[in-house]
């Protein structure tokens, strides 16, 4: 039996997962780390964090059978299981993707570096509510990484809203309401005790560094965990690995990811239905516009009754509305905002009309979506929500994924 035990990293935001496998803290240090100097890196290293806490995942409730199944082989297990919610599964399939094409297509910017490191830190909180014995368990806010050099406009914001959230909660957590100076005050500190926190975790990596000896060491004792784990899983009576499911399932129902989140997932399911997206490039307001021979997704298109979350369009032609909202939100009631944007669309440039208009509509198909996979049980908050507005007798529906371009086109005539 393997003797070895991996060196303890400190971690600003995934210090909490050393009760379950000092790897996961390694793991998500690393892509600390790297977020901003090396984001490829940092994509490869929480694929890796992922991978880990799928299989230990799998392992608690006696579903990791072979040291051989694959990262998508123990995915697909957990969720015909019931084990992973669709929003849970669907944390694990980003961070897969996007380590994928970090590995293997050498994509990977500090933006999205930056999300799927707060993907994975929900991911972590998620497992430690669900088999850390502590279902209320209270991680505190995302803790940003400093500034890094030659940051662009949108990050530069990203990391101050994040910021503010943090120091937000830490007002919250005192008693008293803070002075416009004691709030400054209390800011300060914590960037610096965050600043500190990264080079401390810098150090610490430094003389950790990792060997071809050291890495095979890993990789014995991981799989001897996991086989323990495993066989413990197997001799626990049935009902009892139920209620561990269980906990796995009432956890996921705490997730709560923010606006700006949920963009990133709307972004990847839109990506994967075949059209062009990303809420922070392809905006309006940085003057993306639609083209020919392209299916583009543009955020923040403007209308009379102001700006439409997404509009899709192929080639040149408007063919939806999409209204997103924060994860936690009711979608249904949301489809009265993406018909505001309809009435208020205006046909300019080079665009070709859909046809047209239908009533007060300007474009035809409506969505709205708060970025989770459908679920009946819970189906006002959650999936995509579609309206087509050229009948006036049409009622919103719930889709379980988004319409492709080529689906969604030929509809129309």
């Amino acid at each position: 039996m393997s003797r070895y035990k991996p060196n303890p990293v400190a971690s600003p935001n995934f210090a909490f997962l050393a009760k379950h496998d000092e790897l996961l803290v390694r793991y998500g240090a690393q892509a600390e780390r790297y977020v901003f100097e090396d984001p490829n890196t940092a994509l490869i290293k929480l694929r890796q964090y992922s991978e880990v806490l799928a299989k230990h995942t799998a392992a608690q409730v006696g579903l990791y059978p072979s040291a051989e199944d694959t990262f998508t082989d123990v995915l697909n297990r957990l969720w015909d299981s019931g084990v992973l919610s669709p929003d849970v599964s669907q944390l694990f399939h980003g961070l897969r993707k996007s380590g994928n094409a970090a590995a293997h297509e050498h994509h990977g910017t500090r933006s999205e570096a930056l999300h799927q490191l707060r993907m994975a830190r929900t991911l972590g909180v998620w497992f430690h509510r669900a088999f850390g014995s502590d279902k209320n368990f209270k991680p505190g806010p995302f803790v940003p990484p400093p500034d890094p050099a030659k940051a662009t406009k949108e990050l530069t914001t990203e990391l101050e809203r994040l910021r503010k959230e943090a120091a937000e909660f830490q007002q919250e957590a005192t008693t008293a309401k803070q002075s416009a100076a004691e709030e400054a005050l209390a800011r300060a500190k914590a960037e610096a005790d965050a600043k500190a926190a990264y080079q401390d975790l810098t150090a610490a990596l430094a003389l950790a560094e990792e060997t071809e000896l050291r890495a095979s060491a890993e990789k014995q004792r991981l799989e001897e965990e996991l086989a323990k784990q495993q066989a413990e899983a197997k001799a626990t009576p049935t009902e009892q690995v139920q209620a561990k499911i269980q906990l796995a399932v009432e956890a996921a129902g705490y997730l709560d990811l923010d606006e700006a989140a949920t963009r990133r997932l709307i972004d990847s399911q839109l990506i994967d239905a075949g059209w062009e997206a990303d809420s922070q490039l392809l905006s309006h307001k940085k003057g993306a516009r639609p083209q020919k021979g392209r299916n583009l997704a543009i955020s923040e298109w403007h209308t009379a009754n102001g700006p439409a979350d997404y509009v899709l369009f192929n080639g040149l032609t408007p063919l939806a509305v999409v209204e997103a909202k924060r994860h936690s939100k009711d979608v249904p009631a949301s489809i009265e905002q993406a018909k505001r944007y309809s009435r208020g669309y205006t046909i300019g440039g080079d665009e070709v009309t859909p046809g047209g208009p239908w009533g007060n509509y300007r474009v035809p198909f409506l969505f709205a979506t708060n970025g989770r996979r459908y679920l009946k049980q819970i189906k006002t908050k959650s999936g995509i929500w579609f309206l087509d507005g050229r009948l006036p007798s049409n009622t919103a529906r719930p889709l379980e994924t988004w319409y492709t371009p080529v689906s969604v086109k030929p509809s129309l005539f």
